[in-house]
Protein backbone atom coordinates (compact mmCIF):
# COMPACT_ATOMS: atom_id res chain seq x y z
CA UNK A 1 0.00 0.00 0.00
CA UNK A 2 1.51 3.04 -1.14
CA UNK A 3 -0.20 6.49 -0.74
CA UNK A 4 0.75 8.67 -3.71
CA UNK A 5 -0.28 11.92 -2.51
CA UNK A 6 1.11 11.15 0.97
CA UNK A 7 4.38 10.17 -0.38
CA UNK A 8 4.35 13.37 -2.67
CA UNK A 9 3.64 15.78 -0.33
CA UNK A 10 6.12 14.58 2.75
CA UNK A 11 8.74 14.00 -0.63
CA UNK A 12 8.38 17.98 -0.98
CA UNK A 13 8.29 18.87 2.93
CA UNK A 14 11.53 17.43 3.45
CA UNK A 15 14.08 19.62 1.73
CA UNK A 16 12.17 22.33 3.52
CA UNK A 17 12.54 20.61 6.98
CA UNK A 18 15.82 20.15 6.09
CA UNK A 19 16.82 23.51 5.44
CA UNK A 20 14.69 26.16 6.14
CA UNK A 21 13.57 24.65 9.93
CA UNK A 22 16.63 23.01 11.09
CA UNK A 23 17.94 26.65 9.95
CA UNK A 24 15.42 28.57 12.45
CA UNK A 25 15.24 26.00 15.25
CA UNK A 26 18.72 24.45 15.15
CA UNK A 27 19.06 20.95 17.25
CA UNK A 28 22.27 19.26 17.77
CA UNK A 29 21.84 15.36 15.87
CA UNK A 30 23.81 12.39 18.41
CA UNK A 31 24.35 9.19 16.25
CA UNK A 32 22.44 9.85 12.70
CA UNK A 33 24.96 7.54 11.64
CA UNK A 34 22.68 4.86 13.24
CA UNK A 35 20.06 5.55 10.75
CA UNK A 36 22.35 6.48 7.89
CA UNK A 37 24.19 2.12 8.17
CA UNK A 38 20.26 0.78 7.48
CA UNK A 39 19.36 -0.70 4.25
CA UNK A 40 17.64 2.59 1.92
CA UNK A 41 14.45 0.24 1.01
CA UNK A 42 14.04 -1.51 4.64
CA UNK A 43 10.81 -1.16 6.37
CA UNK A 44 11.80 0.61 10.16
CA UNK A 45 10.02 1.73 12.70
CA UNK A 46 11.09 5.11 14.31
CA UNK A 47 9.80 5.44 18.34
CA UNK A 48 11.03 8.76 19.64
CA UNK A 49 9.92 10.12 23.01
CA UNK A 50 7.49 13.09 22.96
CA UNK A 51 8.58 16.23 24.88
CA UNK A 52 6.56 18.89 22.51
CA UNK A 53 4.74 19.56 19.30
CA UNK A 54 7.82 20.18 17.20
CA UNK A 55 8.97 16.46 17.49
CA UNK A 56 7.75 15.20 14.16
CA UNK A 57 9.39 17.43 12.22
CA UNK A 58 12.08 17.38 13.68
CA UNK A 59 12.45 13.60 13.15
CA UNK A 60 11.48 14.83 9.34
CA UNK A 61 14.42 17.27 9.15
CA UNK A 62 17.04 14.44 10.33
CA UNK A 63 15.57 11.57 8.24
CA UNK A 64 16.13 11.28 4.48
CA UNK A 65 13.19 9.02 3.95
CA UNK A 66 9.33 9.47 4.25
CA UNK A 67 7.81 9.26 7.43
CA UNK A 68 4.27 7.86 7.85
CA UNK A 69 3.71 9.06 11.18
CA UNK A 70 0.82 7.33 13.58
CA UNK A 71 -1.89 10.51 14.07
CA UNK A 72 -4.48 11.23 16.62
CA UNK A 73 -8.10 11.48 14.52
CA UNK A 74 -8.59 14.76 16.05
CA UNK A 75 -5.27 16.00 13.86
CA UNK A 76 -6.83 14.81 10.63
CA UNK A 77 -9.83 16.46 11.18
CA UNK A 78 -8.84 19.42 12.85
CA UNK A 79 -8.21 23.24 11.18
CA UNK A 80 -5.57 21.54 8.92
CA UNK A 81 -6.81 18.37 8.45
CA UNK A 82 -6.90 19.04 4.85
CA UNK A 83 -2.82 19.53 4.84
CA UNK A 84 -2.05 16.65 7.76
CA UNK A 85 -4.68 14.07 5.74
CA UNK A 86 -2.12 14.36 2.43
CA UNK A 87 0.93 13.40 4.55
CA UNK A 88 0.75 9.92 4.51
CA UNK A 89 -0.42 9.89 7.98
CA UNK A 90 -2.14 6.67 9.89
CA UNK A 91 -5.23 7.61 10.95
CA UNK A 92 -5.56 6.54 14.90
CA UNK A 93 -8.65 6.92 17.32
CA UNK A 94 -6.97 6.64 20.76
CA UNK A 95 -9.90 5.50 22.30
CA UNK A 96 -9.96 2.49 20.16
CA UNK A 97 -7.93 -0.18 21.13
CA UNK A 98 -5.12 -1.08 18.12
CA UNK A 99 -6.68 1.25 15.77
CA UNK A 100 -4.25 2.62 12.86
CA UNK A 101 -1.94 -0.29 13.54
CA UNK A 102 -3.27 -2.75 10.39
CA UNK A 103 -2.86 0.47 7.84
CA UNK A 104 0.52 0.65 9.90
CA UNK A 105 1.25 -2.64 9.28
CA UNK A 106 0.72 -2.50 5.34
CA UNK A 107 3.24 0.57 5.09
CA UNK A 108 5.46 -1.73 6.85
CA UNK A 109 4.60 -4.85 4.42
CA UNK A 110 5.82 -2.05 1.39
CA UNK A 111 9.28 -0.91 2.59
CA UNK A 112 7.76 2.51 4.59
CA UNK A 113 8.94 3.76 7.64
CA UNK A 114 6.34 4.33 10.25
CA UNK A 115 7.37 6.91 12.98
CA UNK A 116 5.30 7.01 16.18
CA UNK A 117 5.69 8.21 19.37
CA UNK A 118 4.35 5.33 22.77
CA UNK A 119 3.78 7.90 25.08
CA UNK A 120 0.93 9.54 22.95
CA UNK A 121 0.80 12.79 24.28
CA UNK A 122 3.14 15.80 25.32
CA UNK A 123 0.60 16.24 28.61
CA UNK A 124 1.20 14.85 32.37
CA UNK A 125 4.63 14.83 32.16
CA UNK A 126 7.70 17.87 32.08
CA UNK A 127 10.40 17.10 28.94
CA UNK A 128 12.66 14.96 30.89
CA UNK A 129 9.51 12.00 32.01
CA UNK A 130 8.86 9.34 30.59
CA UNK A 131 5.06 8.46 30.39
CA UNK A 132 4.46 4.51 30.20
CA UNK A 133 4.99 3.24 26.54
CA UNK A 134 2.11 1.66 24.75
CA UNK A 135 2.41 -1.16 22.62
CA UNK A 136 2.30 -0.49 19.37
CA UNK A 137 5.51 0.14 17.91
CA UNK A 138 6.60 -3.62 19.70
CA UNK A 139 3.24 -5.26 17.92
CA UNK A 140 4.33 -3.72 14.40
CA UNK A 141 7.91 -4.97 14.86
CA UNK A 142 6.54 -8.73 15.87
CA UNK A 143 4.04 -8.72 13.33
CA UNK A 144 6.43 -7.44 10.12
CA UNK A 145 10.17 -8.39 11.19
CA UNK A 146 10.64 -4.53 10.78
CA UNK A 147 13.52 -3.03 13.12
CA UNK A 148 13.05 -0.65 15.92
CA UNK A 149 15.11 2.44 15.63
CA UNK A 150 14.74 4.13 18.88
CA UNK A 151 15.30 8.30 19.21
CA UNK A 152 15.58 10.14 22.21
CA UNK A 153 14.85 13.82 21.76
CA UNK A 154 16.00 16.41 24.43
CA UNK A 155 14.47 19.17 25.77
CA UNK A 156 12.43 21.97 23.08
CA UNK A 157 13.87 23.31 19.98
CA UNK A 158 14.05 27.48 20.40
CA UNK A 159 14.61 30.00 17.41
CA UNK A 160 17.98 30.56 16.65
CA UNK A 161 19.19 29.12 20.05
CA UNK A 162 21.37 25.58 18.81
CA UNK A 163 22.05 24.45 22.55
CA UNK A 164 18.02 23.61 23.14
CA UNK A 165 17.61 20.41 22.01
CA UNK A 166 19.68 17.70 20.95
CA UNK A 167 17.89 14.88 19.00
CA UNK A 168 19.89 11.10 19.67
CA UNK A 169 19.26 7.85 17.56
CA UNK A 170 19.95 4.62 19.03
CA UNK A 171 20.99 1.47 17.58
CA UNK A 172 18.08 -0.37 15.51
CA UNK A 173 17.46 -3.83 17.05
CA UNK A 174 14.85 -6.65 16.53
CA UNK A 175 12.59 -7.69 19.41
CA UNK A 176 13.30 -10.56 21.92
CA UNK A 177 11.32 -13.19 21.02
CA UNK A 178 11.57 -14.61 24.19
CA UNK A 179 10.04 -11.69 26.26
CA UNK A 180 6.68 -10.73 26.30
CA UNK A 181 4.94 -8.07 25.40
CA UNK A 182 5.30 -5.79 28.07
CA UNK A 183 8.59 -6.72 29.05
CA UNK A 184 9.79 -5.88 25.50
CA UNK A 185 8.38 -2.09 25.80
CA UNK A 186 9.74 -1.68 28.99
CA UNK A 187 12.92 -2.49 26.89
CA UNK A 188 11.98 -0.24 24.42
CA UNK A 189 11.54 2.46 26.99
CA UNK A 190 14.91 1.42 28.98
CA UNK A 191 16.63 2.32 25.34
CA UNK A 192 15.28 6.01 25.03
CA UNK A 193 16.21 6.39 28.92
CA UNK A 194 19.58 5.39 28.52
CA UNK A 195 19.71 7.48 25.09
CA UNK A 196 18.65 10.31 27.31
CA UNK A 197 20.60 9.52 30.23
CA UNK A 198 23.59 9.04 28.01
CA UNK A 199 23.24 12.41 26.05
CA UNK A 200 23.24 14.48 29.08
CA UNK A 201 19.93 14.28 31.05
CA UNK A 202 20.58 13.92 34.43
CA UNK A 203 17.81 12.90 35.62
CA UNK A 204 15.30 11.31 33.74
CA UNK A 205 11.76 9.90 35.17
CA UNK A 206 9.69 6.90 34.45
CA UNK A 207 5.74 8.03 35.60
CA UNK A 208 4.76 4.80 37.03
CA UNK A 209 2.19 2.96 36.07
CA UNK A 210 -0.04 1.33 32.80
CA UNK A 211 -0.83 3.87 29.33
CA UNK A 212 -4.22 5.06 29.70
CA UNK A 213 -6.22 4.06 26.81
CA UNK A 214 -6.26 7.62 25.42
CA UNK A 215 -3.24 9.31 27.02
CA UNK A 216 -3.99 12.99 25.86
CA UNK A 217 -7.09 12.70 27.94
CA UNK A 218 -6.15 11.34 30.80
CA UNK A 219 -3.10 9.71 32.91
CA UNK A 220 -1.77 6.66 33.19
CA UNK A 221 -3.50 4.63 34.93
CA UNK A 222 -2.09 3.66 38.62
CA UNK A 223 -1.71 -0.46 39.34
Amino acid sequence: MSDHHGDLLMTCLRPLAHSIYRLIFPAKTVGLDNYRRLPADQPLIVVANHPGHHDPILLISRINRNLHFLAKTELLDGHFGWFFSRLGLVRVNRDKHGSGLEQAKRYLMDGHIIALFPEGTIKFKTVNQLLPFKHGAVKLANATGAPILPVAIIGRPRPFWFRRCKICFGQAYHPNEQLDIDQETTRLQEKILELMKANGVGNVEIIPGKPAQNPGKEPPKQV
